[in-house]
């Protein structure tokens, strides 16, 4: 094999452009209301679970949203589902499977209405559909209460 300047440049192409560091997008942090400060809540960690594998940008937040909490077996984690209403007659309603990665033990308890805060990352990669029309994202809470906390 002839080692050419051509050679040489693609090489050095692909040293320089297929090693490069790879960064998400910046997002703008929205910051909190006053009044959902003040909204008592459990102690969220502050530590991912390991069995969250969170790689891209935030692809959606939420403020306040009500859910209900579930367990997935299957990948050793706690969701909240949550449910983005659409206009009657307009379609079917997205539900949204948040696998929480730093649930604060005080809420795990399938079937428990939460309202909770927090922000969502792709999770496709890693948690397996159980259905054609499931979205599966990671969560990272923020906040979390029930009605009566």
């Amino acid at each position: 094999m002839k080692f050419t300047a051509f050679t040489a440049l693609l090489v050095i192409l692909i040293a320089v452009f297929g090693c490069a560091k790879k960064v998400a997008p910046t997002v703008a942090v929205v910051p909190f209301t006053k009044e959902s400060m003040d909204v008592p809540v459990d102690s969220i960690p502050d530590t991912s679970n390991p069995l969250c594998h969170i790689e891209g940008p935030v692809v959606m937040r939420l403020h306040d949203a009500e859910g209900y909490v579930k367990y997935r077996e299957s990948v050793g984690l706690w969701y909240i589902t949550y449910v983005e209403p659409l206009p009657p007659g307009t379609g079917t309603d997205t539900a949204y499977n948040g696998f929480v990665c730093n649930m604060p033990n005080a809420y795990m308890k399938i079937g428990l209405k939460v309202r909770f805060s927090g922000q969502y990352y792709h999770a496709r990669k890693y948690i397996p559909s159980t259905r054609a029309e499931e979205v599966r994202l990671y969560l990272i809470l923020k906040q979390i209460h029930t009605g009566s906390d």
